[in-house]
């Protein structure tokens, strides 16, 4: 399947998780539709995801920052 055609698919959950390679779980997946960077609709029980995976992933900020613990200084001196 090209990429072109998954742009264009409709997706399940487990199906659009899978696809995307389990980047992180069902409820997280939930968590990104409800903040609303994940576009999906409801049809009686069912959830039908419109965002592909590529298009979620392309639509993250570039860049990592450093790790928090990094960012912390000691207080004092070394022990």
């Amino acid at each position: 399947m090209t990429m072109q055609a998954d742009d264009e698919r409709v997706w399940r959950p487990d199906a659009w998780l899978k696809a995307a390679g389990n980047p992180f779980s069902r409820p997280t997946l939930y968590a990104e539709i409800h903040a609303g960077r994940v576009d999906a609709r409801k049809r009686g029980r069912s959830t039908i995801i419109l965002t592909s995976p590529r298009a979620y992933f392309e639509s993250l900020p570039k860049g990592i920052d450093p790790p928090a613990w990094r960012a912390r200084k000691r207080a004092g001196g070394a022990a």
